[in-house]
């Protein structure tokens, strides 16, 4: 529904506005590899949207937040120095 949809829209928003800040920061730590950080932010941010899906989360073997929250780790493992 309408409601649904802005919630989601207001939330991909606010997680890739604060994972681009995140993402810069520690790039400028070197915390993380040197990285498109918009990119990055804009996948960690859509994640959410996808699994909101009712298809999507149908399939998923956890919860939406669970499977979102374990793939983010793997992400972000994967780009840490």
């Amino acid at each position: 529904d309408k409601e649904s949809l802005e919630v989601i829209d207001y939330h991909e928003k606010y997680i890739t506005s604060f994972a681009k800040q995140l993402l810069d920061d520690a790039v400028k730590k070197k915390e993380i590899k040197k990285i498109d950080t918009q990119a990055f932010a804009m996948l960690l941010g859509s994640i959410g949207r996808e699994f909101a899906k009712e298809e999507s989360a149908n399939k998923l073997k956890n919860s939406p937040e669970e499977s979102a929250n374990s793939i983010t780790k793997v992400i972000l493992n994967g780009i840490k120095i």
